[in-house]
């Protein structure tokens, strides 16, 4: 991926694990509805406040529960097949047996205190207690088939409305109150038992269409079909435009352009077209919001070109014009170098580094750089990783799927543009480490400015020093102190790095590491060295976005623990302890 491109998919997908609802509340079939509605709490935690808003718990379930329970609730979410492959559990919301039988006390318990053993965390720290219900309204909203709340309105003005929207002795349903203790199948079965309701005659579909119904008067109803089609249609247009830099390249006639559309929780629709034989494609109907990135590719000779990421809102236009450049290829690997390298010590734990490498690289020609024909699909550049580098993900997240990992190698699979600077990759892994290591650090390609960077721990017992590299001492940075090392001189292609770490200061949470911006920390070091350029262009597109280690990493260590355990790849003792610690920053970020 470029910059250009990369910069999109930071909007970052906040993950989410899955939740259990499988276990059925037990419900008497003869019981009526409670005439003694239950008692409010202030805090809109036993009962909510207000009628909740499935609206705006739209918004709210993109956000935090779409990646693992999907967009219609299904428990087909995008990492839903990773959580299950690890055992843990991702409920069908949706699920007919399950939402009937469930109460909105139980279900509100659930969102508020979390699945910890299925990777749910608890959301009472995230979100207040009418936001949980908000949530919970747009769950129940899901499961509320719109085409059939016209039928089962009519059937309730005709049967229901004069008792329970009147005066009187009747519970009111549209009281935000009544919902807490009642699950559907509880209302449904008191239309066939109560004595009250001896004189309507229902089939048990009528009685459950109008359980649903009734519930909507308890909260306000949204349509999540009309809701979802609001969000991929609209009157924006986008034109693409391919263009032809230099040199022959394939006819770009009927080639395939994708168009995706990103916000906050990650990519929200895409469309493909083909192009004309001029190379342009238009797409029409798109929403013009404000939290809405576009981006387009375009796929020429079995290699993907990226456009530039735009907003509606920054043109303040109904049209965006989106170029891509389309360049002949090279698959001579001299065109590519590392002009820059920086090796982050990013935290230190007990028995372990925690390390982030930062990759800037050059294409010095003015084609396309990509390998030929490499099995298994297309490659371009090379990292090798130490070989006791331990649970390896990317920054940001997103991007992992741009890189195949074999071995202690990892392969970027798409094209390097011209150009300097063209392309950043930041890995992020842990290594072992005690008293003394030794630290090497190959490179296929040739390497001028090389960077290692610690966080100034003189005042802590032990310290932690680099042996064989320049000592350039303490600079301040806006993200804190740090330490910097240098290597004095450029390293060849196919050459090596080589350095010691001694001594081991006390486990401390380290300014710019663990939960602390990867990237931001990096711009704060490089700014303070004046050779920020390349990453300072990535915070400056995108600087309301904090890049994390976030739940999605968090997630995707334990699971990765959880395998290597289970494969008896690492001991119980550490694997116990590594766990216990993940655990516990994921608790730290959700709460």
């Amino acid at each position: 991926m470029t910059m250009r491109s990369s910069w999109a998919l930071i909007i970052g997908v906040l993950l989410l694990a899955s939740c259990s609802l499988s276990a059925r509340p037990k419900f008497r079939d003869d019981l009526s509805v409670p005439a003694v509605l239950p008692t409010l709490a202030v805090d809109g935690e036993a009962a909510p406040l207000q009628p909740p808003d499935a609206q705006h718990g739209a918004q709210l379930y993109a956000q935090k529960c779409v990646a693992c329970h999907g967009i219609t609730g299904a428990g087909d979410g995008s990492n839903a097949a990773q959580l299950k492959a690890q055992g843990k559990v991702v409920a069908n919301l949706v699920n007919s047996a399950r939402i009937r039988a469930i109460k909105p006390s139980d279900w509100h318990d659930v969102i508020t205190n979390g699945r910890i053993q299925n990777l749910m965390p608890p959301f009472s720290g995230s979100l207040n207690a009418q936001d949980r219900w908000d949530v919970q309204a747009y769950l129940w909203a899901l499961g509320t088939p719109s085409s059939t709340l016209q039928t089962s309105a009519a059937l309730f003005t005709q049967q229901c409305a004069s008792c329970h929207l009147s005066e009187g002795s009747a519970p009111k349903l549209n009281d935000p109150t009544w919902m807490v203790s009642m699950s559907l199948q509880q209302v449904a079965s008191a239309m066939a038992v109560a004595t009250s309701h001896q004189s309507l005659k229902l089939s048990e579909d009528q009685r459950f269409q109008l359980a649903d119904y009734v519930r909507t008067l308890s909260y306000q109803y949204v349509d999540p079909i009309a809701l979802r089609e609001s969000a991929v249609k609209g009157d924006g247009t986008l034109i693409f435009r391919a263009n032809v830099d230099t040199g022959p390249v394939p006819s770009l006639a009927g080639a395939p352009v994708t168009v995706r559309a990103y916000d906050q929780a990650g990519e929200t629709f895409s469309r493909t077209l083909p192009t004309d034989a001029t190379g342009v494609v238009t797409f029409t109907q798109l929403p013009r919001r404000a939290d809405y990135f576009y981006q387009s590719e375009v796929l020429v000779d079995k290699v993907k070109f990226f456009a530039p990421p735009l907003q509606f809102v920054v043109t303040g236009t109904t049209v965006l014009d989106e170029r891509v450049h389309i360049f002949p290829i090279t698959n001579d690997a001299n065109v590519i170098s590392i002009p820059e390298y920086y090796y982050f010590v990013q935290d230190i734990r007990e028995g372990e580094l925690s390390i982030a490498e930062v990759f800037n690289f050059d294409n010095r020609s003015n084609l396309a750089y990509i390998d030929k024909d490499f099995p298994g699909g297309p490659r371009s550049l090379r990292i090798d990783l130490p070989d006791d580098a331990q649970n390896l993900r990317f920054d940001p997240p997103q991007l992992a799927t741009r890189f195949t990992v074999s071995g202690t190698s990892v392969y970027y699979n798409d094209i390097v543009e011209p150009g300097a600077r063209s392309l950043q990759a930041i890995v992020l892994y842990e290594i072992p480490y005690r008293t003394k290591k030794r630290i090497e650090r190959r490179f296929t390609y040739p390497v001028s400015s090389i960077n290692v960077i610690l966080p100034d721990l003189s005042k802590l017992p032990g310290g932690l020093q680099v042996d064989g590299l320049t000592d350039r001492g303490v600079t301040q940075t806006p993200n804190g102190t740090i330490h910097l090392y240098v290597n004095d001189k450029s390293i060849p292609a196919n050459g090596m790095l080589a350095f010691h770490f001694t001594g081991q200061p006390r486990a401390a949470a380290l300014p710019g590491s663990d939960v602390s911006g990867i990237a931001f920390g990096a711009v704060g070091v490089l700014v303070a060295l004046g050779l920020g350029y390349m990453i300072m262009s990535r915070i400056r597109s995108v600087r309301a976005i904090p890049i994390k280690l976030e739940r999605e990493q968090l997630l995707a260590l334990i699971a990765s623990l959880d395998g290597a355990f289970a494969k008896n790849e690492i001991d119980e003792r550490n694997y116990t302890r590594r766990r216990a610690d993940l655990k516990s920053q994921l608790k730290d970020i959700w709460e």
